[in-house]
Formats: structure tokens, sequence, C-alpha cells
């Protein structure tokens, strides 16, 4: 397992030292745990795969730092060939636009990693939205005077 034991998973799962103490006496409790990690990595990916494939416009995964949030989705996207951007960190306005005009096909995935600075900015808002709609027809008409 990446990043340690299970018993340091456990600990950044709940939060409680003590208590994992206690339920690892348990034999069975091991394998609760690591039967419920896989259900939700196997979970992880198959959203991964669904953004890949177009089936939804956007996701977004949450949780405590340190499960294997950010490397599951990489692996599922290296392993599906997708391509694919991924910002870790700040993202300013001009930088948010030249990625989504370069992933702009069907397929393509643009990853926001840690990326706090762009949901703390309107005008970025604004572009993720105008983004995930599904269908956006503009047109013009010239009027002859």
């Amino acid at each position: 397992m990446v990043g340690g034991s299970l018993y340091g998973m456990i600990r950044t799962l709940t939060g409680r030292l003590s208590m994992v103490d206690d339920m690892s006496r348990n034999a069975g409790y091991e394998q609760a745990i690591w039967d419920k990690l896989n259900k939700t990595f196997s979970v992880l990916e198959l959203l991964t795969s669904s953004a890949v494939a177009g089936a939804c416009r956007s996701l977004i995964i949450y949780g405590p730092p340190g499960l294997g949030k950010s490397y599951t989705v990489e692996k599922c996207l290296e392993d599906t060939g997708a391509s694919h951007s991924i910002l870790k960190g700040g993202c300013t306005k001009i930088g948010l636009l030249r990625t989504l005009y370069a992933y702009r096909s069907k397929g393509d995935v643009i990853v926001f990693d840690d990326c706090d600075s762009v949901l703390l900015d309107q005008d970025c808002i604004s572009l993720l939205k105008a983004a995930c709609i599904l269908r956006r027809i503009v047109g013009y008409r010239m009027l002859v005077t």
C-alpha cells in the first residue's frame, strides 16, 4: 500500500487512533476496511472512465488528504490513454482559458488538483460553467441597412 500501513489509513479516515486500536482486535474489521476502500476506489475508477467517455461533463472528488484520490484518477487516465491535463495548485484566468481551449475536444479531460483559487474567482467559475454546457450554439446575423 502506498503511503503507509492500514492503521495509518484508518487513522486518516477516522481521526481516532484509540478507537482504531480497539477495533483492530477484531479480525474481520481489517478485511471490512479493505473491502470498503476497494469498493470506493472501484467507483472512483468507474466515474473517471465515465468522464473520459463523455457520459458526464464534470466530476468533483473530495476527501481527506493522502487517500490516493489524485493518484487513482491519474492512473485511470493513463490506463485509458485519454488526452488530459492536470492543473495542480493555482490557476490564473488566462491559464484556465488556454487549458479549456487546448482540451476542448470530446474525450479530453482536465483535472484540477487542489486548485482552490479557481473556485474562489467568479470569472473562473463562469468559464467552467460555460465549458460544461452540453451543447451550445452561437449564431450571428448581420443586419444590412
